[in-house]
């Protein structure tokens, strides 16, 4: 009953609005886990800056001790992926971490879709939050899962 009662509290934090003063609405939030015969999963998401200028500068999660913020980068006609020290939120406006652009990189991970986990993210200005996170196949669309839509912070 404790366990029951302890999910059903972190669900309806992850459903319900709540907002700080720095205003950063935190939807679509998702990971895909790895491909068949890796270890290396992904997570998206899309964060609106209703407040001053902001930066995401961190995300750790229970799934793996390895977790990165990541970006790609035309390198003479060829994406690659880099790591980068932070996401910059300016104010008033919305940063996608989505395939392709921005997204958090969570390593030697075992995730499996289907599960939940949780994110905690980590901004240089508002305050840390900390998610329920749905595991969903690569290409479902997030809200069908009912968690991570709209949550301010």
């Amino acid at each position: 009953m404790k366990k029951l009662l302890v999910l059903s509290a972190a669900i309806l934090a992850a459903c319900s609005a709540a907002s700080t003063e720095e205003g950063i609405e935190i939807s679509d939030i998702r990971f895909n886990p790895p491909l068949p015969g890796q270890t290396t999963g992904v997570g998206f998401m899309s964060l609106e800056n209703k407040g001053p200028a902001d930066r995401l500068i961190s995300a750790s999660s229970p799934l793996s001790d390895n977790i990165e913020l990541h970006t790609h980068l035309n390198d003479n006609g060829v994406m690659r992926m880099r790591k980068v020290d932070a996401i910059d939120l300016p104010a008033g406006e919305t940063v996608e971490l989505k395939p392709g652009d921005y997204h958090i990189m969570i390593f030697d991970t075992e995730m499996v879709a289907g599960e939940e986990t949780t994110v905690t993210l980590d901004f240089e200005t508002a305050e840390d939050v900390t998610l329920v996170v749905p595991v969903v196949p690569r290409g479902t669309a997030p809200k069908a899962s009912g968690h991570g839509s709209d949550t301010q912070y």
